[in-house]
């Protein structure tokens, strides 16, 4: 996890560092590689300026105020610990 105290949007989140290595290896090294899923730059931005009016939004925190259906909440829980705490995560 990484603490940014002086931000005022998050101020905790979770990273994941898939370069380190664990006997001998890396999930980088186990994955295969597949097509680049992102979108050229340059095309994007053509096309946002062909119309009149742009719209742009922030969606990184749009997922924990989406409705779930009850039975699919237990498998979207955050496990939180304290930094420093000994103990298992709540």
């Amino acid at each position: 996890m990484v603490f940014k105290t002086d931000q005022t949007s998050t101020k905790c989140r979770i990273v994941f560092d898939a370069s380190a290595h664990f006997r001998r290896t890396s999930l980088n090294r186990q994955l295969e590689a597949g097509p680049s899923l992102q979108s050229d730059l340059v095309k994007i931005l053509l096309r946002f300026r062909r119309h009149r009016i742009g719209v742009q939004a922030d969606v990184s925190r749009m997922f924990l105020q989406i409705g779930l259906h009850k039975e699919d909440r237990d498998v979207t829980r955050f496990l939180w610990k304290e930094p420093g705490d000994p103990s298992p995560p709540q």
